[in-house]
């Protein structure tokens, strides 16, 4: 078995993989993960572990401690994988490559991955060509939120709901409203372009915190997969310790 962490903004998701099965999966907040890594670590049976983080002040940390434990691999933009990579590759977050990788390995067909994290971002994947193209990056409906209290006197942080009606009668729906339109707008018009310069016709997978909230009403998105970037975690892993 093997460990992957997956270190986000907000929070860090660590699973236990027996081959392609998880066994154990926990989400805990980044601020509280060096905290609760250890406790987390299985005793007998840890074959090795891999982490991609976003967060570079915890990233060094986290990979200490795993290496008492297990041989790690620490992911980067320098790490082998069976993608070639068209976009510029040092500026390429590795929660990109591995959600990237994932795709591209269990679906095994040209694919648009949207990851719905704090931002939301797009990969382009040609199966054939065994390309990663990159693709947008928008705010998610966090920093929307946050940003609108933040920089004006009197709107509200409010939480996200999914409201389609633009027809609303108190503040807080109106951003509601207001955010949710705007993202999925913004996802149906990025899908459209890519394919329109592109002319392939994808698999859109939904991943990420929110891809379920955003996929019930994106009639694009064909399909969630919630743990698609930590599984392409381990697959790099296993790519690594095979050609080494």
């Amino acid at each position: 078995m093997i460990l992957t962490v997956l270190v986000g903004n907000f929070n860090t998701r660590i699973i236990l993989w027996d081959k392609n099965r998880i066994k154990m999966r926990k989400i805990v907040p980044t601020n509280q993960v060096l905290d609760r890594l250890n406790r987390l670590i299985p005793d007998r049976a840890l074959k090795g572990a891999a982490i991609a983080s976003v967060v570079p002040k915890v990233t060094l940390n986290l990979y200490r401690v795993l290496c008492q434990h297990t041989k790690t691999l620490l992911v980067t933009t320098r790490t082998s994988t069976p993608l070639k990579i068209v976009y510029r590759r040092k500026l390429l977050g590795s929660d990109r490559l591995c959600a990237a990788v994932g795709g591209f390995l269990r679906y095994q067909q040209d694919l648009i991955i949207i990851d719905f994290g704090t931002a939301i971002t797009f990969n382009i994947v040609h199966y054939q060509e065994k390309t990663l193209l990159g693709g947008p990056i928008l705010p998610g409906t966090r920093i929307m939120l946050t940003a609108l209290a933040d920089h004006t006197a009197r709107l509200p942080m409010v939480k996200m709901q999914p409201r389609e009606n633009p027809i609303v009668r108190t503040t807080s729906s109106a951003i509601q409203s207001g955010v949710f339109n705007l993202i999925l707008g913004g996802i149906n018009r990025i899908i459209e372009q890519i394919r329109c310069r592109t002319n392939v016709r994808y698999q859109i997978i939904a991943t990420g915190g929110e891809a379920q909230f955003f996929s019930k009403k994106c009639q694009l998105i064909n399909k969630v997969d919630p743990e698609l970037t930590s599984f392409g975690l381990a697959q790099i892993y296993y790519f690594n310790r095979r050609t080494k």
